[in-house]
């Protein structure tokens, strides 16, 4: 009976060093192919390659090859994964893996076989003004002046009423144009 309430305990904590404990305390006992499994599948480490991982409870060693790096958490049981920037030459331990992003000159490893993806950013960009063949985006754009209906037979505007327009005239919008959607050529 206690070898099973160990069992239990050691299984929801689920490290290396609990398996270990259970294997001294009974190395006869009702779980010990399941102890030895256990360790077996948690001191394995699947590798992603150009994968850079984020997380907390950092660890990072400067001037270490990949394979030190993988050693080093290896050996470790509270590491959860690793990363190793090549352009830095920089090895970063994680107790808790919370994501990745891609980066081509990062190796990864992880005791995990999935990798939780990172949040996405709290601001999305604005969108860009889509332009036609030859033109490109701007920040700049144009207004178009007012336009005015005039009165029958007249080729000027209707007079002015009180509040600026010419009785029964109306405004119109015209049609963007490209420069208008803030293209320029």
């Amino acid at each position: 009976m206690r070898d099973d309430a160990m069992w239990s305990e050691v299984d929801t904590l689920n490290t290396v060093a609990g398996y270990r404990d259970y294997l001294v305390r009974y190395p006869s006992g009702r779980h010990t192919d399941e102890a030895r499994e256990a360790i077996a599948a948690l001191g394995r480490l699947y590798r992603y390659d150009n994968w850079e991982l984020l997380g907390s409870g950092v660890a990072v060693w400067n001037d270490i090859d990949v394979k030190g790096c993988y050693q080093k958490c290896k050996d470790n049981d509270a590491c959860a994964g690793f990363s190793y920037l090549v352009a830095r030459n920089e090895c970063r331990h994680f107790e808790e893996v919370t994501g990745r992003r891609s980066n081509d000159r990062a190796l990864s490893g992880t005791r995990s076989k999935r990798i939780p993806v990172a949040p996405p950013a709290e601001v999305a960009a604005p969108a860009r003004p889509r332009c036609a063949f030859g033109w490109r985006p701007t920040r700049t754009t144009t207004t178009a002046p007012r336009l005015t209906r005039t009165s029958p037979g007249s080729k000027t505007p209707a007079s002015s009423n009180a509040n600026g327009r010419a009785p029964g005239a109306t405004t119109a919008k015209p049609i963007p144009t490209t420069r208008e959607r803030g293209c320029v050529s």
